[in-house]
């Protein structure tokens, strides 16, 4: 009776050890993790792009290049979630040379302010990046988008509402409102809540940064995992998370536009086994729509076939003109 009373005893002290361990761990990463946030802000002073101001609040615009005669300017719309947007369309950015290409960071990404208790109707959101491009000296014509993911809605809903605006869009591996047929809404918007206290504690720092993306000097590098920690499932994304379900539907009825279509699609395996019909179906609907699949992941700009995705661009944009 001794030696179990002693196991028990001693299984008890290590177990209590076991705790005391984790929270010192916990708190010593959450007091990091704060710490780090004010010092990687005062590190995000090199924004490479311009500040404007959206209804009391900064939005970032970044201009590359200028634009030539009755050439179109590329307009790119992040998917949700990315923390660095001009970063990480970077790859894509660097092999399109003779065009104006524009990124507009909505609230909440990139080196735009976080702003809670946002709208984030799709109505509103349009209306911010077209405010945004406005105050950036962007006319609003002639315009080519190329979303990616759930960019895509965005996109489609610009070329329905402002079809004279909109001369063609190039989708980069973008979401139509059929993408979200098969979304378990329920389990993602737990993931979202679980993803916050991972934030807070700063447990979401030992995930490393998952969105890494070549072409990027060591500055630009560091940016982008600083944004990476500040953006990571931010007020903003979050209201704008919360909102999907609604802009699917939305979109859904005011997603039919005439305007040609390049769309490039990834194999769908980062996503579900539904992606890449979807996608086929939508490109299926009108005749000036063309597909291309690639052996690619979701963020299909980042991959090899880039160099091959660009000359596509160019030929494309070529045929416009």
């Amino acid at each position: 009776m001794k030696t179990f009373k002693k196991i028990a005893k001693w299984m008890g002290l290590v177990t209590l050890g076991i705790v005391i361990v984790l929270f010192a761990f916990v708190g010593g990463l959450t007091t990091f993790h704060h710490i780090a946030l004010v010092t990687e802000r005062g590190r995000l002073d090199n924004n490479p792009g311009q500040l404007v101001t959206v209804n009391g609040n900064r939005m970032n615009v970044y201009i590359r290049g200028e634009q030539q005669g009755n050439d179109p300017t590329l307009i790119f719309i992040s998917g949700a979630g990315t923390a660095a947007p001009i970063y990480n369309f970077m790859p894509l950015l660097n092999r399109l040379p003779n065009y104006r290409l524009v990124v507009v960071e909505r609230f909440g990404y990139g080196y735009s302010d976080i702003v809670r208790g946002l709208d984030r109707d799709i109505s509103s959101m349009l209306s911010d990046t077209r405010k945004a491009l406005i105050l950036a000296n962007i006319e609003l014509e002639n315009l080519i988008l190329l979303p990616h993911s759930m960019g895509g809605l965005e996109a489609l809903y610009w070329a329905n509402q402002h079809p004279d605006e909109i001369k063609a869009i190039i989708g980069l591996d973008m979401a139509v409102p059929d993408s979200y047929n098969y979304l378990d809404f329920d389990s993602e918007k737990s993931q979202i809540m679980m993803a916050r206290g991972l934030k807070f504690f700063g447990l979401s720092r030992l995930m490393g940064n998952t969105q890494g993306t070549a072409d990027l000097t060591n500055h630009q590098r560091r940016q982008q995992n600083a944004l990476g920690h500040r953006n990571f499932v931010n007020p903003s994304l979050v209201a704008e998370g919360l909102a999907l379900l609604d802009n699917i539907e939305i979109v859904r009825e005011n997603s039919d536009t005439s305007v040609p279509m390049l769309m490039f699609s990834s194999h769908g395996k980062d996503i579900d086994d539904n992606w890449v019909p979807t996608q086929e179906a939508f490109a299926n609907e009108r005749a000036n729509r063309q597909l291309i699949v690639k052996h690619a992941g979701h963020y299909i700009h980042q991959y090899h076939v880039v160099e091959n995705i660009a000359n596509e661009i160019i030929a494309f944009v070529g045929g416009l003109l």
